[in-house]
């Protein structure tokens, strides 16, 4: 069970402007920045550590483009 986070504070889309969105997994936390605004940080207890992602689309209509996934190694 992977309940959702809401915060309904202030919208974080708006209409026909673009918006760059970088989201970063890196072991238990989560964080995502919207326009280099953090609006997301989240740790996870209990993170999924294998698997797949995607993009939820429902009631969505947007357009992705310069998509770039990179792995972050860790040194040590």
């Amino acid at each position: 069970m992977r309940p959702l986070v809401l915060d309904h504070t202030e919208p974080l889309l708006v209409a026909n402007a673009p918006h760059h969105v970088r989201i970063v997994s890196d072991g238990s936390t989560v964080r995502w920045w919207n326009n280099r605004r953090l609006v997301f940080d989240h740790t996870d207890p209990e993170p999924y550590t294998a698997g797949h992602f995607a993009f939820r689309t429902t009631w969505s209509h947007f357009r992705i483009s310069g998509f770039r996934v990179w792995s972050l190694h860790r040194r040590g």
